[in-house]
Order: C-alpha cells, then structure tokens, then sequence
C-alpha cells in the first residue's frame, strides 16, 4: 500500500485497526464468560475493508 494515503482513508483505517482487537478480559469477567468475541472482529486476511 503507497505510504502517501488520503487523510480520511488514513482515519478509516485506524478505526477497522482498533475495531479488530479483541474484547478486554476485565469484560469477559464482568459477564462470567458469556461475551467472549466483539461483533466487528475482523482478520486481516480472510475479510477486507470496503474503502
């Protein structure tokens, strides 16, 4: 990928970064173990972002 991206691709993709980590351990604590994956979890390789 060039290194010279637009300023509103650049936010779009460090948004689906930080959507893609995981859930904090204090939650699955929190929820005895019920809530263990986000929704919007996302792998880098088997599903792409719609820019």
């Amino acid at each position: 990928m060039t290194s010279r991206k637009r300023s509103n691709m650049k936010l779009k993709l460090s948004r689906e970064g930080r959507r893609a980590r995981g859930i904090p351990a204090w939650i699955i604590v929190k929820t005895k173990g019920k809530v263990r994956l986000s929704n919007r979890w996302r792998h880098w390789r088997r599903s792409k972002i719609r820019l």
